[in-house]
């Protein structure tokens, strides 16, 4: 971060440890909670001043969407989404995390035995061949069922967490939770965009959702309407696939290439504005349709206007990073971007 001794995202382990650095984050910026609240709502953004207290006085991971806020109040805007990946990777690791008993429960005490002659009139042999016959018979068909339907669960086309299309709202925006939102991220995995499957419609989906809808040349919105879920639903898109491919490495090597004068400011400017991710699109969580930027070099519209472009042509890694070096010669530098590679957290 900007502050050497000041909390970065990539240090926390756990969720006590990433709480603590929040607690950091907060004394660092000198501001009280109901300052931190003002801040957000200025930018759009919900941030209740009693909600904050409550999670910054337990050892448990806040929701995404509260997480962006508050570190866009503390003025770390532009690490948001280090913090949020860093969140999502500390809960993904607590999930997997086996809990071991502590002590083994005491077996059940065995029921008293009955005098050999009861038994053998009790149990007839063809009656208990019967009873054992008729039990394997429904056990085997109840798993049978339980397999079937598992299957079909987990098959493509098939619904998670048992969140039918029918049972869906028409519209999924951010701050939604459930097997809906789950059922999106899935899709949008399936479409070569990366990000945490945790049912949780925070700014990383957001982001996520708005590549997918400038890649289908869909009104980009950020919000799964009816439009963009039937888009979801169909096969992947070949260009998302293609821009996928290009890895961080791939992306860095290329860059060195288009900017022979200065190969390393491209890289680490690149790095900052979108860690190297050609689908990386980002608002700031901005309500305003200009405000979102797209690709590499996080280029507005009105950049990709002016080159003749689309923004599907913003989210192609080779015309993004030609576009980035037309900007370089025109501007003479990298002095039309804002970022600050050297707090890159």
């Amino acid at each position: 971060m900007g502050d050497e001794k000041g909390p970065s995202p990539s240090e926390p382990r756990d969720s006590a440890e990433f709480v603590a650095h929040l607690r950091l984050l907060k004394q660092q910026s000198g501001l009280t909670y109901r300052q931190l609240e003002k801040r957000a709502a200025e930018c759009g953004k919900a941030l209740a001043r009693s909600t904050l207290a409550d999670v910054l006085r337990r050892d448990t991971l806040p929701r995404p969407e509260l997480l962006a806020a508050f570190v866009h109040a503390c003025g770390e805007g532009r690490h948001t989404r280090a913090w949020l990946e860093r969140r999502d990777s500390i809960a993904a690791s607590e999930r997997c995390r086996v809990t071991v008993p502590l002590r083994e429960e005491p077996a059940p005490a065995e029921p008293p035995t009955e005098p050999t002659a009861v038994r053998a009139r009790r149990l007839r042999p063809h009656v208990l061949r019967g009873h054992v016959s008729v039990m394997t018979v429904s056990a085997a068909a109840v798993l049978v069922l339980a397999i079937a339907m598992g299957v079909w669960v987990l098959a493509p086309g098939g619904v998670a967490d048992g969140a039918a299309s029918g049972d869906c709202p028409d519209a999924l925006a951010p701050g939604e939770y459930g097997p809906c939102v789950r059922q999106v991220q899935l899709h949008l995995r399936q479409h070569a965009l990366d990000l945490p499957v945790d049912a949780s419609f925070g700014p990383l989906t957001r982001a996520r959702v708005a590549a997918f809808q400038g890649m289908s040349r869909l009104p980009v919105t950020g919000v799964v309407d009816r439009a963009t879920r039937d888009a979801l639903d169909h096969r992947g898109s070949t260009a998302l696939a293609q821009a996928r491919r290009w890895s961080s490495a791939r992306v860095e090597r290329r860059l060195r290439v288009a900017f022979p004068e200065d190969p390393g400011a491209a890289v680490t400017l690149a790095r900052c504005l979108s860690n190297l991710d050609p689908l990386w699109a980002w608002d700031g969580g901005s309500a305003d349709r200009s405000a979102w930027r797209w690709g590499l070099f996080q280029l507005t519209d009105q950049d990709i206007k002016g080159l003749g472009g689309t923004t599907r042509n913003a989210l192609d890694p080779e015309w993004n990073i030609r576009a980035g070096r037309a900007i370089w010669e025109r501007e003479r530098g990298f002095v039309r971007w804002t970022c600050h590679p050297a707090r890159a957290g």
